[in-house]
């Protein structure tokens, strides 16, 4: 069986975040929902969401996908750079290292370790989305 396993899932008290604290879920989910209001905003505010697409969707995909990992979002600025708008794209860009908070503490402090890992991806099977 596939794990479900989804740190920027749209979901944020579902009990399937195999090793990581609470903390780190919530901070995962509040900065990548900045990210995406803040695309959004942007898409709306020029009036050109072509350019803005990309980045939009890509979030979208991460959210809804079941089997995310953090290092996913380090894609994130090859679709930023499409942003028509220098100010825009550059702040977002410096901004996308909020989206992986996990890498930056473990370069700082060492591993997070996992915290109630069981084993077998098979034992998160009672998380599959219906």
């Amino acid at each position: 069986s596939l794990l479900t396993y989804n740190p920027y899932y749209w979901n944020p008290f579902a009990d399937m975040f195999a090793w990581n604290p609470a903390w780190l879920i919530t901070v995962n989910e509040l900065a990548s929902y900045a990210m995406l209001s803040a695309l959004v905003f942007h898409a709306l505010r020029d009036r050109n969401a072509i350019f803005a697409a990309a980045s939009i969707v890509f979030l979208v995909f991460c959210k809804t996908h079941a089997n995310v990992q953090f290092w996913y979002f380090l894609l994130l600025p090859s679709f930023l750079v499409t942003l028509k708008n220098e100010k825009w794209r550059w702040w977002l860009i410096a901004l996308c290292p909020l989206l992986d908070i996990r890498s930056g503490i473990e370069l700082v402090w060492g591993s997070l370790g996992q915290l109630g890992y069981h084993g077998f991806a098979s034992v998160f099977d009672v998380y599959r989305l219906p």
